[in-house]
């Protein structure tokens, strides 16, 4: 087992995440996923050290602490997962051999938020920027058409590209029941497509 990235809370809580190759003894009863499948783990501690709740998950490389204490982690699968609800920004599995995931767990480890971002192609997330309204997700995107129009780079412009990924209340959180009409509106003033307005994506950019 390995630990790929943590992240601290103010009042000390601690997120770490990383490679599971332990079949057993991480999962902590009532975890998101009691088993070990795509080879990575989430866990909380308390601030003296103990662990408060454990569970695998997708291969998990990225750890942060929102301003309302959920634990969210970055990263990337290769078949579909519990990991996305259905109204979140991709709430399926994208194919292409990887997607990249990124989810929010509860202090009691449920789950909160979650959505795939990934197309045809071998996606995934490898870290986290957290603000008051937004998670910013670093990645190496393997799919061409990931990109919202406008953005800086619209398309991969060779193996290796960099995409930065900012998800909103709009797409992250449609799921928790806050896309409110008057978002709504906002997003239909935008005159993207129909498949872009299902996966906005407040600023999305490539740049190789």
């Amino acid at each position: 087992d390995a630990c790929h990235d943590l992240a601290v809370a103010p009042d000390g809580q601690l997120l770490v995440v990383g490679r599971a190759y332990s079949p057993g003894g991480i999962a902590t009863p009532g975890a998101l996923m009691p088993n070990l499948g795509e080879g990575g783990f989430a866990a909380r501690f308390d601030p003296d050290g103990k662990r408060v709740w454990a569970t695998y998950i997708g291969e998990a490389y990225a750890a942060g602490i929102d301003a309302d204490g959920r634990y969210v982690v970055a990263g990337r699968v290769t078949m579909a997962y519990p990991f996305a609800l259905p109204d979140a920004h991709q709430p399926v599995f994208g194919g292409g051999g990887r997607d990249a995931y990124v989810l929010a767990l509860s202090p009691e480890g449920a789950l909160v938020r979650g959505t795939y971002h990934g197309g045809p192609g071998p996606d995934a997330a490898y870290s986290l920027a957290l603000t008051t309204d937004a998670t910013y997700v670093g990645m190496q995107p393997g799919s061409p058409d990931l990109a919202t129009p406008n953005a800086h780079q619209t398309a991969p412009a060779g193996n290796g590209d960099v995409m930065i990924l900012r998800l909103g209340v709009i797409d992250f959180l449609a799921g928790q029941g806050l896309l409110l009409e008057e978002q709504l509106r906002e997003v239909e003033a935008l005159g993207l497509p129909v498949r872009h307005q299902r996966r906005l994506v407040e600023h999305l950019t490539l740049a190789d």
